[in-house]
């Protein structure tokens, strides 16, 4: 049911009397005869709304005043401001209010903050070819065609990647990005029996299972010499390497691992993963999903 205008009779019959005195021949009004009529008129409900949209700064504070546990989707500001959701995505396209996404952060203390000189190595397990992928054509080429039995028989292939926080490096007057390598565990063997594709005795490469015989050659052999190779000169050369608790991990309480470390000056140390440390993610989040 539509609500009656805030007029009363005699506010009415007023406006109507000034209105019939600016009648031009008694047949039409001058332009803007109402917004110059020298009576209080009382703007309606529908027009103070109108009226107010025009502001949306002043929505902005109202904004603020809505508690933040019902700032978390358009539908319940929407409420809490008695405005449609239509205008609160207008303001948003404008740029009137900023959408923010509040993660929960592990909280560090001063100890596990000053791990600054670190080398991070972490292991992925990588498909050769992904169940599905996107391609950018162009109009004449065809999609690639990938076939396999089944998605079991998609090679999987172990990775391990080591990265550093990015410095300056005063002696190349550059930026260090911290990359020092991604190396895969594989090995080239000959074919044992023959197929269309392969005939038996071709080399082949096929993925091997880590275990710690196969981890420690890789960390001897890869990962320090190239540390030592890409490491900034001018830095320091106690380089932490970092590793979670996985089983094949080698203990860095090893010989072999504190001899290669300690070779050639360097003071390098092998550690496992500290706790409350979050950085061994950046090899999840970096490395591993581009690949």
């Amino acid at each position: 049911m539509r609500t009656k205008k805030d007029l009363t009779d005699n506010n009415r019959t007023a406006i109507l009397q000034q209105l019939l005195a600016r009648m031009v021949d008694h047949k039409t009004l001058p332009r803007r005869a109402l917004a110059a009529s020298p009576s209080p008129l009382v703007l309606t409900e529908a027009r103070e709304e109108r009226s107010f949209r025009q502001e949306p700064q002043a929505r902005l504070c109202c904004l603020t005043l809505v508690p933040k546990a019902r700032r978390t989707t358009f539908r319940s500001i929407a409420a809490a401001m008695t405005m449609p959701k239509s205008t609160l995505h207008d303001y948003h396209r404008r740029g009137i209010f900023v959408k923010y996404s509040s993660t929960v952060k592990p909280a560090l203390t001063d100890v596990n903050k000053a791990h600054n000189g670190l080398c991070r190595c972490g292991r992925k397990v990588v498909l050769r070819h992904a169940s599905s992928q996107s391609n950018y054509l162009a109009p004449d080429e065809d999609p690639p065609h990938l076939t396999v039995k089944s998605k079991t028989f998609i090679m999987k292939v172990m990775f391990l990647s080591t990265v550093a926080r990015s410095r300056w490096d005063h002696d190349k007057c550059e930026w260090f990005d911290g990359k020092i390598g991604t190396w895969h565990f594989t090995d080239r063997v000959p074919a044992l029996r023959g197929s269309r594709n392969t005939p038996a005795g071709t080399m082949v490469m096929k993925p091997v299972s880590v275990t710690r015989d196969v981890y420690t050659p890789k960390l001897l052999d890869k990962v320090i010499p190239a540390i030592k190779a890409n490491w900034p000169q001018d830095e320091t050369k106690g380089v932490i390497i970092q590793q979670d608790n996985s089983r094949p991990h080698v203990p860095p309480s090893d010989p072999r691992i504190v001899a290669a470390c300690t070779s050639g000056g360097w003071a390098m140390q092998e550690r496992f993963q500290p706790p409350q440390m979050p950085d061994l993610n950046v090899l999840d989040l970096g490395f591993f999903r581009a690949l």
